[in-house]
C-alpha cells in the first residue's frame, strides 16, 4: 500500500524527467489498472485496509477498526491462514492508532510490526523512510515459513509531504517548489524510488517470481491547488477531473506465471482487490461475504463510494451531501458534461443497495451468523 501516488503522476514528466520511473516501467510489465478508484471514507488509510482485505464498505463515519474491531470477517489473512499461510503487516507507526493492534488480532495476522520493531535508519516524511522499512520487511520475511501474506503500508509520501532530505529532492518542479503540491512530487518521487528498490530486491532474491504482488494507493492526496498541477501534467483541472482525483489511485497487480501485462480500463475499485487475489491462487469464495468482483472478469457495475457518488465508466454521479438524489450530478464520461439524471438513476439505487448491505453485515455481525446457521 503505497500512500497517495497520484494516478495522473504515473507516465508523466517534469520538466523533461519522469515523476515515477519504476511505475512507468511496470505498466508495460505487469497490470495496470488505469481506471481504479480508492473506495476510503473518515477512516482513510485503515478504511483502505478494510476494503481491500474485507471486501466491504468503510462505516459513513468513524472507522470499522474502532467501532467494530471483533465482528467476524471474511479478511484475506484469515481466509489465507486456513490455507497454510503465516500472515503479518508492516508499518513503522504507532501500532495502536486506528486501533490496528487490535484490528490485526481479528485479521489473524501472526505479527504486526510497527514502531519500535524497526531498527534505527534513514528519516522520509513523518518516521523511518520507505525504503529502509521495506528493506528491513524483505530481511524479515526471508526468515518467515512460506507461503505467506504481508501487507506494507508505507509512510513517507503522507500529506503535507515534509521531511524529504535534499538528495531525493531531484525532480525541477519549477514555480511548485517549496509548495505543497511541489513537496507532494518530491515525495511520490521518492516513494517510486523506494518501490524501484523493493522490486529489485525480490527478484535478487527469488521472491518476485512466486509472490503475487500488488501496489495500490490507499486514499486521495489532500491537494488543493489541481490547475498549477494539471498544467504541468497535461490535463484540465475542470470540476470533472477533480472529482475523479479526489478518487483516482493506481493498482498494480504481478502475477506470477500467469501476467496479464498492460494497461486494464475497466471501472474498479478496492473492494475487488480481495475477491481478485483468492481466484488467482485457487481459493474457492463463493461461500465468502465479500462485495468485490474479480478485476480480470471485466463487466459494467457500479463503483461505489461511501457517501453515495459512484462510476461505472461510462457516467460519474457526484452525490449531494444530503443524500436527495435530485440534487446530485450525473455526468457522461465521454462527453465530460452533466447529463441527464436518469443516466445515473440505476447506479444510485444499487450504491444504497450495496452499502445497505455492508452496514448491515458490519453493525449486525451477520457475517458470523450465517456462518452459525450453515
Amino acid at each position: 500500500e503505497f500512500r497517495r501516488v497520484l494516478f495522473r503522476s504515473i507516465g508523466k514528466t517534469i520538466n523533461g524527467e519522469e515523476i515515477t520511473p519504476n511505475l512507468n516501467r511496470l505498466t508495460e510489465e505487469i497490470a495496470y489498472f488505469e481506471n481504479f478508484h480508492h473506495q476510503a471514507a473518515q477512516g482513510r488509510t485503515v478504511d483502505a485496509e478494510f476494503v481491500v482485505n474485507a471486501s466491504l464498505y468503510p462505516l459513513y463515519t468513524g472507522a470499522v477498526y474502532r467501532e467494530y474491531p471483533d465482528r467476524d470477517y471474511d479478511a484475506l489473512p484469515k481466509l489465507l491462514k486456513a490455507e497454510g499461510y503465516s500472515a503479518y503487516a508492516f508499518h513503522v507507526y504507532d501500532k495502536t492508532f486506528w486501533n490496528r493492534h487490535v484490528m490485526y488480532r481479528h485479521y489473524g495476522l501472526d505479527y504486526f510490526y510497527g514502531k519500535g520493531d524497526f531498527a534505527p535508519g534513514e528519516r522520509v516524511g513523518w518516521d523511518l523512510g520507505d525504503e529502509p522499512m521495506l528493506e528491513q520487511m524483505t530481511d524479515i520475511l526471508l526468515e518467515q515459513p512460506k507461503p505467506f501474506y504481508a501487507l506494507a503500508v508505507l509512510l513517507s509520501s503522507h500529506h503535507p509531504f515534509l521531511y524529504v532530505p535534499a538528495k531525493y529532492k531531484t525532480l525541477d518542479v519549477g514555480e511548485l517548489e517549496g509548495t505543497l503540491e511541489g513537496n507532494y512530487l518530491h515525495a511520490v518521487h521518492y516513494v517510486d524510488y523506494a518501490v524501484g528498490k523493493l522490486i529489485d530486491r525480490l527478484k535478487r532474491e527469488g521472491l518476485w517470481d512466486n509472490t503475487i504482488v500488488v501496489l495500490y494507493g490507499d486514499h486521495n492526496a489532500g491537494l488543493s491547488q489541481y490547475d498549477k498541477l494539471g498544467e504541468l501534467l497535461g490535463f484540465e483541472a475542470d470540476e470533472l477531473a477533480v472529482l475523479e482525483m479526489e478518487h483516482e489511485v493506481p493498482l498494480f497487480f504481478h502475477i506470477p506465471g500467469a501476467e496479464r501485462p498492460g494497461v486494464h480500463s475497466q471501472a474498479a475499485g478496492m473492494i475487488d482487490i480481495a475477491p481478485t487475489i483468492l481466484h488467482l491462487l485457487g481459493i474457492p469464495a463463493e461461500d465468502k461475504l465479500h462485495m468485490g468482483e474479480d478485476l480480470f472478469v471485466k463487466k459494467d457495475k457500479p463503483v461505489i463510494f461511501r457517501y453515495g457518488s459512484f462510476t461505472d465508466g461510462n457516467v460519474f454521479y457526484h452525490a449531494s451531501p444530503d443524500g436527495v438524489f435530485e440534487k446530485g450530478v450525473c455526468y457522461n464520461l465521454k462527453t465530460r458534461k452533466a447529463a441527464d439524471l436518469n443516466a445515473c438513476r440505476a447506479g444510485h439505487e444499487e450504491t444504497i443497495r450495496q452499502l445497505s448491505i455492508s452496514d448491515n453485515l458490519i453493525r449486525h455481525d451477520l457475517i458470523k451468523k450465517f456462518k452459525s446457521e450453515r
